[in-house]
């Protein structure tokens, strides 16, 4: 069911105010120790600080939110951070949300992290696995890539003090040059828990086995050069995918979209394979792909782009459409969700959510009455009841994330915010948010 608002029930806005990562911080363990003189009869895992408090040319900016993921049971949202934090919010429950502090600038209720940890070097990109929950220690966890660094896999369950947070390592460097090659993206496929791919430069795809330090397979484009050869992304598949076709769809900096066979061995010509190249005038590198959910179709999302393309996925990822967005997405990634309700959902640049049907979405963009949606794109606005008052006020949505637990009564969504990158340090930042976190609710449910 479609909605034209939500509500937002739990809010970090009044936290991610502040114009340094410093007062962050500050007003996090303040907030921290205020929750656990509400409740303490249970001792709440001691929030970790960061080697980089002193260091004010690190500090010295506002926290913007790089990844969200949902839990597996919706009980709690894992969020990676510019800051190098990695936090884990517990989703409070109905009974005690009178305990709760409210957010003072929206009314919603404030969600204080329940685990914060940082890692010791700017993360490059995450990936948290899609079978994560406080509840299985198994795979609650975070992939992170660093520069000059291995991929580490950060455990997300509370640490007793002075203990690593980091369960294994994944070994980069090139062992034919001892050049370290940075991962631009990590990938968990559904039904693939104990494996990882991740992209690097050069058209460059591995494979790794969780249990094992070194790759176990290694792919690249024949076409992989020049600097944005870059494996930016893999494709989005909805968490109930069946993984059985055994190919992989990737996409890279150079707008170039391919497919991976990973039942082909490493050094067949055949294995990963570039299908289109999008122009150069209708984006400046791919981002995110989005599988529809009858695995008709692909949707791409392009930087410096107002249109998402559309691929057909039943042949050789032939284009077919696209939709038309109101704004022109800029170089911060803006990603989107294809949802069993919402259909396709986007956040604006004015502080809402765009959505279009998923009859739509499941047709190729193509309307009810036959023609193609480019001329005149069939989308919804949903609105944020409660959000922030300064809606419209530069205020960008760039990362929606839904809850997956299908059989929770209430559908909500999360989704961080962030200022315009232009943003004036001389705005009272009282009256425009640097960032938030948010989770938001059917204005019709309780």
């Amino acid at each position: 069911m479609n909605h034209s608002s939500l509500r937002v029930s739990h809010s970090t806005l009044s936290t991610f105010q502040q114009v340094d990562v410093d007062e962050v911080w500050k007003q996090e363990d303040s907030q921290w120790r205020s929750v656990q003189d509400k409740f303490p009869d249970y001792q709440f895992p001691k929030l970790e600080h960061s080697l980089y408090e002193k260091c004010k040319e690190v500090i010295n900016k506002p926290v913007v939110i790089q990844d969200i993921k949902w839990s597996r049971d919706g009980t709690s949202i894992t969020t990676v951070s510019n800051d190098t934090g990695i936090r884990q919010y517990l989703i409070p429950e109905e009974n005690t949300q009178e305990n709760i502090v409210n957010d003072v600038t929206t009314g919603s209720k404030l969600l204080t992290p329940f685990i914060r940890k940082f890692k010791n070097r700017s993360i490059v990109c995450s990936e948290t696995h899609p079978l994560n929950s406080m509840y299985d220690e198994k795979y609650n966890f975070v992939l992170l890539s660093s520069r000059d660094m291995p991929i580490q896999m950060y455990d997300l369950s509370p640490q007793e003090t002075g203990s690593s947070s980091i369960r294994f390592s994944y070994e980069i460097m090139n062992p034919l040059n001892e050049k370290l090659e940075v991962p631009y993206s990590i990938k968990i496929f559904p039904n693939q828990n104990e494996t990882f791919y991740t992209g690097g430069n050069g058209n460059k795809i591995k494979v790794y086995d969780m249990s094992r330090s070194f790759c176990v397979n290694e792919y690249y484009s024949r076409r992989g050069k020049g600097s944005k050869s870059i494996i930016s992304c893999f494709d989005d598949r909805s968490t109930n995918y069946v993984m059985n076709d055994k190919v992989l769809i990737w996409a890279n900096y150079k707008n170039e979209v391919g497919q991976l066979d990973i039942r082909c061995a490493p050094n067949d010509t055949r294995a990963m394979r570039s299908r289109y190249t999008i122009p150069r005038a209708s984006g400046d590198g791919i981002y995110q792909m989005l599988r529809s959910d009858n695995d008709h179709y692909l949707y791409v999302l392009l930087r410096k782009s107002n249109k998402i393309q559309i691929f057909d996925h039943r042949g050789t990822l032939d284009p077919i459409n696209s939709l038309t967005l109101p704004f022109k997405i800029g170089y911060q990634k803006q990603k989107a969700i294809i949802d069993e309700d919402q259909g396709f959902l986007l956040g604006s640049d004015k502080g809402t959510l765009l959505t279009w049907d998923k009859s739509l979405i499941e047709a190729g963009g193509v309307c009810k009455s036959g023609s193609n949606d480019n001329e005149n794109s069939e989308y919804s606005t949903i609105t944020l009841k409660g959000m922030f008052n300064v809606q419209g006020n530069n205020t960008r949505i760039h990362l929606v994330s839904r809850n997956p637990n299908h059989g929770s009564s209430i559908h909500s969504y999360a989704a961080a915010t962030s200022s315009d990158r232009n943003y004036n340090r001389s705005i009272s930042s009282s009256s425009t948010p640097h960032c938030s976190l948010f989770i938001s609710t059917p204005m019709d449910s309780s």
